[in-house]
């Protein structure tokens, strides 16, 4: 009876384990960026292929500009997105709700210099212009007008000639 109970527990150890590891896995893998099939994206004008070599840098090759960019930025985000939470948390003073008790210092010193009470005060870079004279919001807008600008003569955004060792993904475009 007693070995019939030991090996009861020791299924439900083995169980348990299993589990875990892969809810620890899980949670560990799902917010990498997806670098292998077929993502559809809405905005993509035509099919866009992204390959990766062995050290993961990313070759785009699209039909046209628009969706070359469009993918460059898509591409740019998915590797970027860990740095820019981080930094976010830094700003905010929320480390340690990741990283746990050895940060504990810095939210609070971060905190002390409220860099997130001064990005959010009016008048700050990016705050709504309420209150502010006219004559700042008009040479705000004209400071920060997105430039026209044509591409330089002879540039050739499909001119990039790479070997392929790595990964391959391609995206098409979405519903419109």
């Amino acid at each position: 009876m007693a070995r019939r109970i030991l090996l009861i527990v020791l299924a439900v150890l083995v169980v348990a384990l299993v589990l875990l590891a892969g809810a620890v896995g899980y949670v560990t893998l799902s917010p990498l960026p997806k670098t292998n099939g077929t993502v559809t994206a809405p905005g993509l004008q035509g099919a866009v292929t992204v390959y990766r070599d062995e050290w993961g840098v990313p070759q785009i090759y699209a039909g046209n500009s628009h969706d070359l960019f469009f993918a460059q930025g898509y591409v740019h985000a998915q590797d970027r997105l860990f740095q820019l939470d981080f930094q976010r948390r830094v700003g905010l003073g929320r480390l340690s709700e990741v990283l746990g008790e050895a940060t504990l210092d810095t939210d609070r010193f971060l905190r002390t210099l409220g860099t997130n009470r001064a990005a959010t005060r009016p008048g700050a870079p990016g705050a709504r212009d309420a209150g502010r004279p006219a004559s700042l919001q008009r040479r705000r807008q004209r400071l920060y007008q997105p430039a026209q600008r044509q591409p330089a003569a002879g540039v050739s955004a499909s001119s990039a000639t790479s070997r392929n060792t790595g990964s391959r993904s391609t995206a098409s475009p979405g519903p419109r």
